[in-house]
């Protein structure tokens, strides 16, 4: 069985049924139903659907028929009040979903990368940060700082910033809207302005990482078109040289 042994983490895969090593794109948005199956949020899925890739999602801690997408969040944020990792579990069943794909002989090693949309954007760069297996990390309007977040701001600072050394040398793009305010545009370019720096520090001369600035849209700007959509799976299929 892929995945934690806890069914709540159970992976969906979407892709080809036969048994070739395909690119791998691990996609976190909401659960991993919603991710894989829910317009407008399963655009990534649904564009890669007539392509030899295998897309992987789970469920993000929370994102169950007992929460909304919004208490969702504030269990997160009571998690970290208690000095607990939220994305603890989930963190570990995604490793161990890639381990299980790649012991099965269903992904190609050097072809595997990992996106996400908002919080799936934080959980897929915390799991980009913990395994040098992936190469490539996407994120779509991406949460980089938790505790930015209107109904976090009594939390210690919970964030990609504190993973950034991992980040360095990887591939790495954000494409987020001009004036995100749910979110942050200025984080995510702040964070972006550090793995450069940090990189150019560690002897990384041209430092793989990209920020597309797009019109904002939706809610305090924090939606993604369709065209939004389209160019980072372009740039996913980039990577797997597709």
């Amino acid at each position: 069985m892929l995945g934690g042994e806890d069914s709540f983490y159970q992976p969906m895969i979407q892709g080809p049924k036969d048994n070739r090593p395909l690119p791998l794109l691990f996609y976190f948005a909401l659960s991993a139903d919603e991710s894989l199956n829910t317009p407008p949020i399963n655009e990534p899925a649904r564009l890669l659907k007539d392509h030899s890739v295998r897309v992987v999602s789970i469920s993000l801690p929370f994102h169950d028929d007992k929460h909304t997408p919004q208490e969702a969040m504030i269990a997160w944020g009571k998690e970290i009040l208690k000095g607990k990792d939220p994305l603890k579990d989930f963190l570990k069943a995604a490793k161990k979903t890639l381990t299980d794909l790649l012991e099965k002989n269903l992904v190609d090693p050097e072809k595997i990368a990992v996106s996400g949309v908002s919080r799936g954007a934080l959980a897929a760069g915390k799991f980009f940060s913990l395994d040098s297996r992936i190469q490539s990390f996407l994120g779509w309007a991406p949460l980089i700082d938790f505790s930015k977040l209107s109904e976090s701001q009594e939390l210690e600072p919970y964030s990609l910033f504190e993973n950034l050394d991992s980040f360095v040398g990887r591939k790495v793009k954000f494409l987020i809207g001009n004036h995100d305010t749910r979110v942050h545009t200025d984080i995510t370019y702040a964070f972006v302005q550090k793995l450069v720096e940090a990189s150019l520090e560690k002897g990384v001369k041209s430092p793989p990482v990209e920020l597309a600035l797009k019109p904002s849209i939706g809610y305090k700007g924090h939606g993604s078109s369709p065209e939004t959509f389209q160019e980072g799976v372009d740039w996913v299929l980039k990577q797997f040289n597709l």
